[in-house]
Protein backbone atom coordinates (compact mmCIF):
# COMPACT_ATOMS: atom_id res chain seq x y z
CA UNK A 1 0.00 0.00 0.00
CA UNK A 2 1.38 3.12 -1.13
CA UNK A 3 2.27 5.99 1.63
CA UNK A 4 0.32 9.11 1.15
CA UNK A 5 2.43 12.24 0.41
CA UNK A 6 0.89 16.00 1.39
CA UNK A 7 3.32 17.64 -1.59
CA UNK A 8 1.03 17.25 -5.01
CA UNK A 9 1.51 20.06 -7.33
CA UNK A 10 -2.21 20.91 -8.50
CA UNK A 11 -2.84 21.82 -12.16
CA UNK A 12 -5.81 24.21 -11.36
CA UNK A 13 -5.77 28.03 -12.42
CA UNK A 14 -6.06 29.83 -9.17
CA UNK A 15 -5.41 33.63 -8.42
CA UNK A 16 -1.62 33.45 -8.34
CA UNK A 17 1.15 31.17 -10.05
CA UNK A 18 0.82 27.51 -10.09
CA UNK A 19 3.66 25.84 -8.05
CA UNK A 20 5.27 22.68 -9.80
CA UNK A 21 7.53 19.95 -8.50
CA UNK A 22 11.06 21.64 -9.29
CA UNK A 23 9.33 23.98 -6.28
CA UNK A 24 9.21 20.98 -3.47
CA UNK A 25 12.86 22.04 -1.98
CA UNK A 26 11.53 25.81 -0.43
CA UNK A 27 7.57 24.61 -0.38
CA UNK A 28 8.84 21.86 2.11
CA UNK A 29 11.02 24.28 3.96
CA UNK A 30 8.22 26.92 3.92
CA UNK A 31 5.75 24.98 5.35
CA UNK A 32 6.90 23.17 7.96
CA UNK A 33 8.29 25.98 9.76
CA UNK A 34 6.23 27.19 12.52
CA UNK A 35 7.10 31.14 12.26
CA UNK A 36 6.68 31.39 8.24
CA UNK A 37 3.27 29.87 8.76
CA UNK A 38 2.32 31.83 11.38
CA UNK A 39 3.01 34.65 9.55
CA UNK A 40 1.69 33.68 6.71
CA UNK A 41 -0.92 35.81 4.70
CA UNK A 42 -3.58 33.16 3.06
CA UNK A 43 -5.06 34.24 -0.43
CA UNK A 44 -8.64 34.49 -0.62
CA UNK A 45 -10.42 31.31 -1.90
CA UNK A 46 -12.24 30.74 -5.08
CA UNK A 47 -15.77 29.97 -4.81
CA UNK A 48 -17.80 27.95 -7.64
CA UNK A 49 -21.36 26.23 -7.51
CA UNK A 50 -21.48 22.91 -8.76
CA UNK A 51 -25.26 22.30 -9.68
CA UNK A 52 -26.47 18.07 -9.16
CA UNK A 53 -29.14 16.91 -11.28
CA UNK A 54 -31.61 14.81 -9.00
CA UNK A 55 -34.20 11.99 -9.71
CA UNK A 56 -36.26 12.03 -6.87
CA UNK A 57 -39.98 11.69 -5.65
CA UNK A 58 -42.04 15.30 -6.98
CA UNK A 59 -45.22 16.24 -7.93
CA UNK A 60 -46.63 16.54 -11.47
CA UNK A 61 -48.51 19.40 -12.40
CA UNK A 62 -51.89 17.56 -10.62
CA UNK A 63 -50.40 17.00 -7.43
CA UNK A 64 -49.63 13.35 -7.95
CA UNK A 65 -46.88 11.43 -6.48
CA UNK A 66 -43.76 11.16 -9.43
CA UNK A 67 -40.57 10.37 -10.07
CA UNK A 68 -38.89 13.30 -11.83
CA UNK A 69 -36.18 15.41 -12.35
CA UNK A 70 -38.42 18.54 -11.55
CA UNK A 71 -41.30 19.36 -9.50
CA UNK A 72 -44.81 21.76 -9.11
CA UNK A 73 -44.65 23.73 -6.24
CA UNK A 74 -48.27 25.89 -6.58
CA UNK A 75 -48.02 25.14 -9.95
CA UNK A 76 -44.71 26.59 -11.28
CA UNK A 77 -42.40 24.05 -12.24
CA UNK A 78 -38.82 24.20 -10.61
CA UNK A 79 -36.04 21.39 -10.89
CA UNK A 80 -34.71 19.17 -8.49
CA UNK A 81 -31.30 20.09 -7.74
CA UNK A 82 -28.57 20.16 -4.87
CA UNK A 83 -26.28 22.59 -5.06
CA UNK A 84 -22.39 22.17 -3.35
CA UNK A 85 -20.83 24.86 -2.49
CA UNK A 86 -16.63 24.23 -3.00
CA UNK A 87 -14.10 26.91 -2.11
CA UNK A 88 -10.38 26.06 -2.93
CA UNK A 89 -7.60 27.58 -2.24
CA UNK A 90 -4.20 28.79 -3.91
CA UNK A 91 -1.44 26.40 -4.66
CA UNK A 92 1.34 27.60 -1.33
CA UNK A 93 -2.24 27.93 0.65
CA UNK A 94 -3.47 24.26 -0.18
CA UNK A 95 0.59 23.41 0.30
CA UNK A 96 0.43 24.56 4.34
CA UNK A 97 -3.19 23.06 4.84
CA UNK A 98 -2.07 19.20 3.22
CA UNK A 99 1.04 19.17 5.67
CA UNK A 100 -0.65 20.35 8.57
CA UNK A 101 -3.48 18.12 8.12
CA UNK A 102 -1.18 14.81 7.51
CA UNK A 103 2.34 15.98 9.26
CA UNK A 104 0.31 17.33 12.14
CA UNK A 105 -2.89 16.77 13.63
CA UNK A 106 -4.18 13.37 11.47
CA UNK A 107 -1.52 11.52 13.16
CA UNK A 108 -2.34 12.50 16.77
CA UNK A 109 -6.09 11.90 15.57
CA UNK A 110 -5.10 8.41 14.35
CA UNK A 111 -3.37 7.75 17.65
CA UNK A 112 -6.44 8.16 19.61
CA UNK A 113 -8.19 6.72 17.79
CA UNK A 114 -6.15 3.40 17.64
CA UNK A 115 -6.64 3.24 21.51
CA UNK A 116 -10.59 2.99 21.16
CA UNK A 117 -11.05 -0.08 18.71
CA UNK A 118 -14.95 0.67 19.12
CA UNK A 119 -14.27 4.36 18.22
CA UNK A 120 -12.12 3.46 15.07
CA UNK A 121 -14.42 1.37 13.56
CA UNK A 122 -17.04 3.62 14.10
CA UNK A 123 -15.33 6.53 11.50
CA UNK A 124 -14.99 6.20 8.19
CA UNK A 125 -14.74 9.04 6.10
CA UNK A 126 -11.58 10.71 5.12
CA UNK A 127 -9.27 8.35 6.60
CA UNK A 128 -7.24 5.87 5.15
CA UNK A 129 -8.23 2.75 6.69
CA UNK A 130 -5.80 -0.67 5.56
CA UNK A 131 -7.51 -3.93 4.67
CA UNK A 132 -6.23 -6.54 6.74
CA UNK A 133 -3.62 -7.65 4.15
CA UNK A 134 -2.60 -4.45 3.51
CA UNK A 135 -2.64 -4.35 -0.27
CA UNK A 136 -5.57 -1.33 -0.29
CA UNK A 137 -7.39 0.84 1.89
CA UNK A 138 -11.26 0.58 2.38
CA UNK A 139 -13.26 2.33 0.13
CA UNK A 140 -17.41 3.22 0.30
CA UNK A 141 -18.00 -0.51 -1.52
CA UNK A 142 -16.08 -2.24 1.77
CA UNK A 143 -17.73 -0.13 4.04
CA UNK A 144 -21.35 -1.06 3.05
CA UNK A 145 -20.58 -4.48 2.39
CA UNK A 146 -19.44 -4.73 6.28
CA UNK A 147 -22.69 -2.58 7.41
CA UNK A 148 -25.11 -5.45 5.33
CA UNK A 149 -23.13 -8.04 6.96
CA UNK A 150 -23.60 -6.81 10.69
CA UNK A 151 -27.20 -6.75 9.58
CA UNK A 152 -27.51 -9.77 8.20
CA UNK A 153 -25.97 -11.46 11.13
CA UNK A 154 -28.05 -9.16 14.12
CA UNK A 155 -30.11 -11.93 15.66
CA UNK A 156 -34.00 -10.91 16.53
CA UNK A 157 -35.90 -7.81 15.23
CA UNK A 158 -33.62 -5.28 14.06
CA UNK A 159 -34.01 -1.37 13.21
CA UNK A 160 -31.35 0.43 11.24
CA UNK A 161 -31.75 4.03 11.25
CA UNK A 162 -29.79 6.01 8.62
CA UNK A 163 -29.65 9.51 9.65
CA UNK A 164 -28.27 12.42 7.88
CA UNK A 165 -26.81 16.05 9.19
CA UNK A 166 -28.06 19.19 7.70
CA UNK A 167 -25.54 21.41 5.82
CA UNK A 168 -22.47 19.90 7.62
CA UNK A 169 -19.39 21.90 6.89
CA UNK A 170 -21.52 25.28 6.77
CA UNK A 171 -22.95 24.87 10.16
CA UNK A 172 -19.42 24.04 12.28
CA UNK A 173 -19.43 26.07 15.27
CA UNK A 174 -15.94 27.83 15.69
CA UNK A 175 -15.90 27.45 19.35
CA UNK A 176 -16.90 23.99 19.68
CA UNK A 177 -14.26 23.11 16.64
CA UNK A 178 -11.44 25.16 18.26
CA UNK A 179 -12.08 22.99 21.29
CA UNK A 180 -11.40 19.95 19.89
CA UNK A 181 -8.23 21.00 18.04
CA UNK A 182 -7.02 22.71 21.26
CA UNK A 183 -7.65 19.23 23.24
CA UNK A 184 -6.40 17.48 20.29
CA UNK A 185 -3.02 19.04 20.86
CA UNK A 186 -3.17 18.97 24.09
CA UNK A 187 -2.54 22.91 24.55
CA UNK A 188 -5.07 25.55 26.34
CA UNK A 189 -4.84 27.31 23.26
CA UNK A 190 -3.34 26.95 19.79
CA UNK A 191 0.39 27.59 18.82
CA UNK A 192 0.40 30.51 16.29
CA UNK A 193 1.13 29.15 13.31
CA UNK A 194 -2.07 26.69 13.94
CA UNK A 195 -4.41 29.38 15.03
CA UNK A 196 -3.53 31.34 12.11
CA UNK A 197 -4.55 28.10 10.01
CA UNK A 198 -7.46 28.03 11.94
CA UNK A 199 -8.07 31.41 11.38
CA UNK A 200 -7.89 31.03 7.82
CA UNK A 201 -10.71 28.65 7.98
CA UNK A 202 -13.22 30.10 10.08
CA UNK A 203 -12.52 34.00 8.93
CA UNK A 204 -12.03 33.52 5.54
CA UNK A 205 -12.68 35.69 2.21
CA UNK A 206 -13.20 34.25 -1.29
CA UNK A 207 -13.81 35.89 -4.63
CA UNK A 208 -16.33 34.22 -7.35
CA UNK A 209 -15.17 32.05 -10.08
CA UNK A 210 -17.95 34.11 -12.14
CA UNK A 211 -16.07 37.62 -11.65
CA UNK A 212 -12.79 36.16 -11.94
CA UNK A 213 -13.87 34.86 -15.52
CA UNK A 214 -15.57 38.37 -16.58
CA UNK A 215 -13.05 40.55 -15.13
CA UNK A 216 -10.21 39.19 -16.71
CA UNK A 217 -12.11 38.21 -19.88
CA UNK A 218 -12.56 34.76 -20.19
CA UNK A 219 -16.29 32.99 -21.55
CA UNK A 220 -15.90 29.81 -19.48
CA UNK A 221 -13.93 28.18 -17.01
CA UNK A 222 -12.94 25.25 -20.16
CA UNK A 223 -11.30 28.19 -21.76
CA UNK A 224 -8.46 28.19 -18.28
CA UNK A 225 -7.67 24.92 -19.50
CA UNK A 226 -7.62 25.51 -23.25
CA UNK A 227 -5.22 28.26 -23.25
CA UNK A 228 -3.40 26.97 -20.34
CA UNK A 229 -3.63 30.34 -17.90
CA UNK A 230 -1.22 30.00 -15.55
CA UNK A 231 -2.64 32.60 -13.01
CA UNK A 232 -5.36 35.68 -12.75
CA UNK A 233 -3.01 38.05 -11.32
CA UNK A 234 1.04 38.99 -11.42
CA UNK A 235 1.47 40.58 -8.71
CA UNK A 236 -0.29 41.68 -5.11
CA UNK A 237 -0.56 45.53 -6.84
CA UNK A 238 -2.60 43.87 -9.69
CA UNK A 239 -4.67 41.62 -6.78
CA UNK A 240 -5.72 44.93 -4.89
CA UNK A 241 -6.52 46.92 -8.24
CA UNK A 242 -8.54 44.48 -10.34
CA UNK A 243 -9.79 42.23 -7.30
CA UNK A 244 -9.91 44.16 -3.69
CA UNK A 245 -10.64 48.07 -5.09
CA UNK A 246 -13.47 46.40 -7.43
CA UNK A 247 -15.58 44.79 -4.75
CA UNK A 248 -14.96 40.88 -5.68
CA UNK A 249 -13.76 40.35 -2.16
CA UNK A 250 -16.54 38.01 0.38
CA UNK A 251 -16.03 37.06 3.76
CA UNK A 252 -17.48 33.83 5.55
CA UNK A 253 -20.97 33.62 4.31
CA UNK A 254 -22.05 31.11 7.13
CA UNK A 255 -22.44 33.98 9.76
CA UNK A 256 -25.79 34.70 10.11
CA UNK A 257 -27.80 36.53 12.61
CA UNK A 258 -29.37 35.59 14.95
CA UNK A 259 -32.24 36.96 18.05
CA UNK A 260 -32.16 36.29 21.20
CA UNK A 261 -31.95 38.85 23.72
CA UNK A 262 -30.22 40.71 21.35
CA UNK A 263 -28.62 41.09 17.80
CA UNK A 264 -25.60 39.30 17.50
CA UNK A 265 -22.95 36.77 14.81
CA UNK A 266 -23.32 33.43 15.48
CA UNK A 267 -19.69 32.12 14.34
CA UNK A 268 -20.16 29.14 12.39
CA UNK A 269 -19.27 27.53 8.90
CA UNK A 270 -15.56 26.49 7.41
CA UNK A 271 -14.90 25.88 3.44
CA UNK A 272 -15.81 22.97 1.70
CA UNK A 273 -12.97 21.68 -0.63
CA UNK A 274 -9.54 22.89 1.04
CA UNK A 275 -7.87 20.11 1.78
CA UNK A 276 -8.30 20.53 6.47
CA UNK A 277 -11.72 20.69 5.89
CA UNK A 278 -12.81 16.70 5.75
CA UNK A 279 -10.48 16.23 8.64
CA UNK A 280 -11.77 19.39 10.79
CA UNK A 281 -15.46 17.92 10.15
CA UNK A 282 -14.45 14.70 11.72
CA UNK A 283 -12.47 16.54 14.54
CA UNK A 284 -15.57 18.50 15.15
CA UNK A 285 -17.48 15.18 15.72
CA UNK A 286 -14.87 13.35 17.60
CA UNK A 287 -16.38 13.48 21.38
CA UNK A 288 -19.92 13.16 19.87
CA UNK A 289 -18.69 9.81 18.46
CA UNK A 290 -17.96 8.78 21.70
CA UNK A 291 -21.01 9.90 23.32
CA UNK A 292 -23.53 8.13 20.65
CA UNK A 293 -21.11 5.05 21.51
CA UNK A 294 -21.70 5.54 25.17
CA UNK A 295 -25.54 5.91 24.59
CA UNK A 296 -25.46 2.46 22.38
CA UNK A 297 -23.37 0.18 24.75
CA UNK A 298 -26.50 -1.13 27.07
CA UNK A 299 -28.32 -2.19 23.86
CA UNK A 300 -25.61 -4.01 22.18
CA UNK A 301 -26.12 -1.53 19.17
CA UNK A 302 -23.95 -1.04 16.02
CA UNK A 303 -23.08 3.03 14.89
CA UNK A 304 -21.17 4.10 11.85
CA UNK A 305 -20.74 7.29 10.46
CA UNK A 306 -19.35 8.35 7.03
CA UNK A 307 -18.84 12.23 7.20
CA UNK A 308 -22.34 13.79 7.97
CA UNK A 309 -24.50 10.10 7.02
CA UNK A 310 -24.91 8.55 10.49
CA UNK A 311 -26.11 4.62 10.47
CA UNK A 312 -27.23 2.77 13.47
CA UNK A 313 -28.36 -1.10 14.03
CA UNK A 314 -29.87 -1.31 16.97
CA UNK A 315 -32.88 -3.79 18.61
CA UNK A 316 -36.17 -2.82 17.34
CA UNK A 317 -37.87 -2.44 20.79
CA UNK A 318 -34.74 0.64 21.33
CA UNK A 319 -35.17 2.66 18.55
CA UNK A 320 -37.56 5.49 19.35
CA UNK A 321 -35.53 6.05 22.21
CA UNK A 322 -31.95 5.78 20.41
CA UNK A 323 -33.06 8.11 17.93
CA UNK A 324 -34.66 10.77 20.13
CA UNK A 325 -30.99 10.66 22.41
CA UNK A 326 -29.09 11.20 19.35
CA UNK A 327 -30.78 14.25 18.19
CA UNK A 328 -30.77 15.40 21.12
CA UNK A 329 -27.16 14.87 21.34
CA UNK A 330 -26.46 16.59 18.01
CA UNK A 331 -28.03 19.72 19.14
CA UNK A 332 -25.49 20.07 21.90
CA UNK A 333 -22.95 20.51 18.95
CA UNK A 334 -25.35 22.66 17.75
CA UNK A 335 -25.98 21.01 14.53
CA UNK A 336 -29.36 19.42 12.76
CA UNK A 337 -30.53 16.07 11.66
CA UNK A 338 -33.86 16.43 9.78
CA UNK A 339 -36.88 13.83 10.96
CA UNK A 340 -38.15 13.84 7.58
CA UNK A 341 -34.75 12.77 5.82
CA UNK A 342 -34.09 9.71 8.73
CA UNK A 343 -34.56 6.45 7.12
CA UNK A 344 -35.63 3.17 8.80
CA UNK A 345 -35.22 -0.29 7.73
CA UNK A 346 -36.98 -3.05 9.82
CA UNK A 347 -35.70 -5.98 10.35
CA UNK A 348 -35.72 -10.01 11.88
CA UNK A 349 -33.13 -12.32 12.15
CA UNK A 350 -31.74 -10.03 9.21
CA UNK A 351 -34.25 -10.50 6.24
CA UNK A 352 -36.16 -7.78 5.78
CA UNK A 353 -40.00 -7.31 6.95
CA UNK A 354 -42.70 -7.47 4.68
CA UNK A 355 -43.55 -4.55 3.42
CA UNK A 356 -40.69 -2.37 4.75
CA UNK A 357 -38.05 -0.23 2.49
CA UNK A 358 -34.57 -1.75 2.06
CA UNK A 359 -31.21 -0.30 3.92
CA UNK A 360 -29.91 2.24 1.46
CA UNK A 361 -26.01 3.02 2.22
CA UNK A 362 -23.17 5.06 0.39
CA UNK A 363 -24.46 4.41 -2.99
CA UNK A 364 -25.81 0.75 -2.35
CA UNK A 365 -28.85 -1.15 -1.29
CA UNK A 366 -29.61 -3.92 0.73
CA UNK A 367 -32.60 -6.24 1.72
CA UNK A 368 -31.33 -8.64 3.65
CA UNK A 369 -30.85 -10.97 0.42
CA UNK A 370 -29.42 -8.99 -2.26
CA UNK A 371 -26.83 -6.27 -1.95
CA UNK A 372 -27.18 -4.35 -5.06
CA UNK A 373 -26.12 -1.08 -6.55
CA UNK A 374 -28.55 2.16 -5.44
CA UNK A 375 -31.35 3.07 -8.46
CA UNK A 376 -30.07 6.21 -7.93
CA UNK A 377 -26.59 6.00 -8.66
CA UNK A 378 -27.56 3.28 -11.57
CA UNK A 379 -30.10 6.53 -12.55
CA UNK A 380 -27.18 9.02 -12.61
CA UNK A 381 -25.28 7.16 -14.96
CA UNK A 382 -27.53 6.69 -17.48
CA UNK A 383 -27.99 10.98 -17.49
CA UNK A 384 -24.48 10.87 -18.06
CA UNK A 385 -24.21 8.36 -20.99
CA UNK A 386 -27.31 10.20 -22.69
CA UNK A 387 -25.47 13.26 -22.10
CA UNK A 388 -22.06 12.38 -23.32
CA UNK A 389 -23.51 10.84 -26.56
CA UNK A 390 -25.71 14.67 -27.16
CA UNK A 391 -22.58 16.14 -26.76
CA UNK A 392 -20.52 13.80 -28.99
CA UNK A 393 -23.19 14.18 -31.87
CA UNK A 394 -23.29 17.82 -31.71
CA UNK A 395 -19.97 17.81 -32.18
CA UNK A 396 -20.35 15.82 -35.18
CA UNK A 397 -22.91 17.68 -36.46
CA UNK A 398 -20.84 21.23 -35.80
CA UNK A 399 -18.28 19.22 -38.19
CA UNK A 400 -20.80 18.73 -41.07
CA UNK A 401 -22.03 21.91 -40.62
CA UNK A 402 -18.31 23.35 -41.47
CA UNK A 403 -18.19 20.93 -44.06
CA UNK A 404 -21.09 22.21 -46.05
CA UNK A 405 -20.11 26.00 -45.45
CA UNK A 406 -16.08 25.57 -46.32
CA UNK A 407 -16.84 22.44 -49.06
CA UNK A 408 -14.14 20.51 -47.00
CA UNK A 409 -14.83 16.46 -46.37
CA UNK A 410 -13.88 15.83 -42.76
CA UNK A 411 -14.97 13.13 -40.87
CA UNK A 412 -18.59 13.82 -39.65
CA UNK A 413 -19.52 10.49 -38.04
CA UNK A 414 -19.91 10.18 -34.61
CA UNK A 415 -17.03 7.85 -33.56
CA UNK A 416 -17.98 4.96 -30.54
CA UNK A 417 -15.04 4.45 -29.47
CA UNK A 418 -14.48 6.64 -26.77
CA UNK A 419 -18.34 6.30 -25.68
CA UNK A 420 -17.31 2.46 -25.27
CA UNK A 421 -14.67 3.42 -23.54
CA UNK A 422 -16.74 5.56 -21.09
CA UNK A 423 -20.06 3.97 -20.69
CA UNK A 424 -19.84 0.49 -21.30
CA UNK A 425 -18.42 -3.02 -20.76
CA UNK A 426 -15.69 -2.79 -23.48
CA UNK A 427 -14.23 0.40 -21.04
CA UNK A 428 -14.15 -1.69 -18.18
CA UNK A 429 -10.96 -3.21 -16.59
CA UNK A 430 -10.81 -6.52 -15.35
CA UNK A 431 -8.00 -5.53 -12.32
CA UNK A 432 -9.82 -2.95 -9.71
CA UNK A 433 -10.70 0.31 -10.89
CA UNK A 434 -7.47 0.96 -13.56
CA UNK A 435 -9.94 2.23 -16.41
CA UNK A 436 -12.75 4.08 -13.99
CA UNK A 437 -15.91 3.49 -15.95
CA UNK A 438 -18.93 2.72 -14.49
CA UNK A 439 -18.63 -0.72 -15.14
CA UNK A 440 -15.25 -1.10 -13.70
CA UNK A 441 -16.86 0.28 -10.26
CA UNK A 442 -19.66 -2.35 -10.61
CA UNK A 443 -17.55 -5.13 -11.34
CA UNK A 444 -14.97 -4.22 -8.73
CA UNK A 445 -18.14 -4.17 -6.17
CA UNK A 446 -19.95 -7.49 -7.33
CA UNK A 447 -16.70 -9.00 -6.40
CA UNK A 448 -16.05 -7.30 -3.17
CA UNK A 449 -19.72 -8.09 -2.06
CA UNK A 450 -19.63 -11.61 -3.77
CA UNK A 451 -22.84 -10.16 -5.19
CA UNK A 452 -23.65 -11.15 -8.87
CA UNK A 453 -26.62 -8.99 -9.04
CA UNK A 454 -24.91 -5.87 -8.95
CA UNK A 455 -23.51 -7.15 -12.86
CA UNK A 456 -27.14 -8.01 -13.66
CA UNK A 457 -28.35 -4.72 -13.01
CA UNK A 458 -26.37 -3.12 -16.10
CA UNK A 459 -27.51 -5.54 -18.30
CA UNK A 460 -29.32 -3.29 -20.57
CA UNK A 461 -26.67 -0.64 -20.50
CA UNK A 462 -25.54 -1.67 -24.43
CA UNK A 463 -29.02 -1.49 -25.58
CA UNK A 464 -29.70 1.68 -23.90
CA UNK A 465 -26.51 2.90 -25.27
CA UNK A 466 -27.15 2.39 -28.91
CA UNK A 467 -30.41 3.32 -28.86
CA UNK A 468 -29.64 7.04 -27.17
CA UNK A 469 -26.57 7.02 -30.17
CA UNK A 470 -28.94 6.15 -33.04
CA UNK A 471 -31.57 8.71 -31.62
CA UNK A 472 -28.48 11.47 -32.12
CA UNK A 473 -27.72 10.48 -35.21
CA UNK A 474 -31.44 10.69 -36.46
CA UNK A 475 -31.63 13.80 -34.68
CA UNK A 476 -28.37 15.50 -35.98
CA UNK A 477 -28.86 13.33 -39.69
CA UNK A 478 -25.53 12.16 -39.12
CA UNK A 479 -23.70 9.55 -41.45
CA UNK A 480 -24.47 6.46 -39.63
CA UNK A 481 -21.60 3.11 -39.33
CA UNK A 482 -21.31 -0.32 -38.83
CA UNK A 483 -23.37 -1.31 -35.59
CA UNK A 484 -21.14 -3.72 -33.47
CA UNK A 485 -23.46 -6.74 -32.01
Amino acid sequence: MRKRNWFKPKAFTHITKKLSIQDASWIKDYVSDPVKVAEHRFYPLIHRTIVLKRYKNSKDRSGNAVKKHHTFDDGVRKPNVKYREIYYPNHLDAHIYSYYTQKVLEPLYETLLQKNKQLDDSILAYRRIPLKDNSRCKCNIDFADEVFEKIKNFHGASTVLALDISKFFDSLNHKILKQAWTKLVGRKDLEKDQYNVFKSLTQFAFVELKDLLKEFGYKHPNQLIQEEVEYFVRDGNEFRRRIKEKGYLKTNPFRSEINESRERRKKIGIPQGTPISAFLANLYLLQFDQEVLDILESSKSIYRRYSDDLLVICPQAQYVEIEQKIYELIRKYELIIQPVKTQKSFFINGRLQKGEKPVLYLGFQFDGKRKLLRPASISKFYRKMKAGVKYRAFKAAQVKRKNRRKGTKLDSTLHRKRLYEQFSFLGASKSSLKKRNYFSYANFAARIMNSPHIQNQLSNAWKILHGEIEKQEKRQRLPKIRRLK
